[in-house]
């Protein structure tokens, strides 16, 4: 696992793009994509905020250019803003939820488990949507998820992590 405590500025930033996006979500009338699968889940606004401050801690850990949001995108062009560049990143509801593969997922697309707590953020540790189809269970409807205690360890993902005070590797 890594820990990445943001700077200020950082997490203000992130925070920022995220709610920029769920606005933007608003706006444009765009499906929302935690309602699909967690209905009764707490106000999509700390959704869209965490997953960005989650993104933001994977791009300051391998060195990728966090692109926050575009006002008035499309959704394709947000899809491909590549926030974490290679890598997609799921921000958990605990430490100990599945990390989830999606069919939109390519088998060979590497996903990060997230954590994230205030400025602080645990990447829990990452598997290949097709690792996690094939290994994982049925958890919500016709996703599959593996445990965060079966993924692959962050300094296995293939990516130098650039040398940083912000984060160490931690048990």
């Amino acid at each position: 696992m890594i820990r990445v405590v943001l700077p200020p500025d950082r997490l203000e930033e992130a925070a920022t793009a995220g709610v920029i996006r769920r606005v933007d979500t608003i706006i444009n009338g765009w499906p929302d994509k935690y309602a699909v699968f967690r209905p009764d889940a707490k106000p999509r606004w700390q959704e869209n905020v965490t997953a960005a401050i989650a993104e933001m801690a994977v791009c300051m850990v391998y060195g990728h250019r966090f692109s926050g949001a575009l006002r008035n995108a499309t959704a394709r062009q947000i899809a491909r803003l590549k926030d974490a560049g290679p890598l997609e990143v799921r921000t958990l509801q605990s430490e100990h939820h599945h990390l989830l593969a999606y069919s939109k997922d390519a088998p060979s697309q590497k996903i990060v488990a997230s954590y994230v707590r205030d400025n602080e953020v645990l990447l829990l540790g990452w598997a290949t949507a097709q690792e996690i189809r094939t290994y994982g269970k049925r958890v919500v409807g016709m996703q599959h998820g593996l445990p965060s205690d079966e993924l692959n360890y962050m300094f296995e993902i293939g990516h130098a992590p650039i040398p940083g005070t912000c984060w160490h590797y931690t048990q």
